[in-house]
């Protein structure tokens, strides 16, 4: 059997893809974000940004796992 390398374009293109769905995410999130809040109990509007970093680092450790498995 034929083991497959990885290739830089390949990373690129996946790292690429991956940065535009986290920017439509944020885009989509933004508008929306104290009705969010409101809902799941956020005393503190400060603590809305814990959801953008949430996004990012759920992007991350998807990124990381999914380039192991290919």
């Amino acid at each position: 059997m034929k083991i497959r390398q990885k290739s830089e374009f390949e990373f690129i293109v996946i790292m690429a893809a991956l940065m535009s769905l986290v920017s439509l995410a944020i885009d989509a999130l933004l508008p929306a974000m104290t009705n969010i809040g409101d809902t799941i109990g956020i005393t503190d509007a400060t603590n809305n940004q814990l959801l953008i970093t949430m996004i990012f680092s759920r992007i991350r450790i998807w990124a990381i796992n999914f380039w192991t498995i290919i």
